[in-house]
């Protein structure tokens, strides 16, 4: 985990994120859109993994550095962030239990728990240090989505996915 975590810090400084995230993720045999279409009951259950948004999110904010999507087990913010929100950089400074941070030359990375965890939504088991990282970045997260960033089936509101998941660990 220790080399992971260094590579992802060595990533964030050399692209001078701003926001950035890294954890679980599924992997899909070819790549395709209809992919995370079929895994969305497995993404409304576990709500640790990393949901692909190809281009939703950056559409959506267009070139804004000072918002982010949601958090993961590890989630960067950058100094336009940290600038506008002192509570996170005060979080940062005294993160509660369960939270390690990791700084950056132009930010801060929030490391919820000691590894990735998934949780089970089915039994109210949302991991604690991924609540506690969202409570820590929430003020920064981007709401103001005109359409869905999800790909989910057809039966499914897209929107109402999208906020869902954006508010999974509320």
């Amino acid at each position: 985990m220790d080399d992971y975590i260094k590579l992802f810090k060595n990533i964030c400084e050399k692209l001078r994120s701003s926001y950035a995230v890294s954890g679980i993720s599924l992997l899909y045999g070819t790549y395709s859109s209809i992919q995370s279409e079929l895994c969305y009951p497995i993404y409304k259950r576990f709500p640790g993994p990393v949901y692909a948004d190809v281009n939703g999110f950056r559409l959506e904010t267009q070139k804004r550095e000072d918002v982010i999507r949601d958090v993961n087990w590890l989630t960067a913010v950058g100094s336009i962030i940290l600038e506008k929100h002192p509570s996170i950089v005060k979080a940062a400074e005294h993160p509660p239990a369960g939270v390690i941070v990791h700084r950056y030359d132009t930010g801060v990375i929030f490391q919820a728990g000691a590894r990735p965890m998934i949780g089970d939504a089915n039994y109210d088991d949302v991991p604690p240090a991924y609540k506690a990282v969202n409570r820590i970045l929430r003020s920064a997260r981007f709401e103001e989505y005109s359409g869905p960033y999800l790909r989910v089936p057809d039966i499914v509101d897209g929107n109402a996915a999208t906020r869902e998941w954006i508010t999974r660990f509320d």
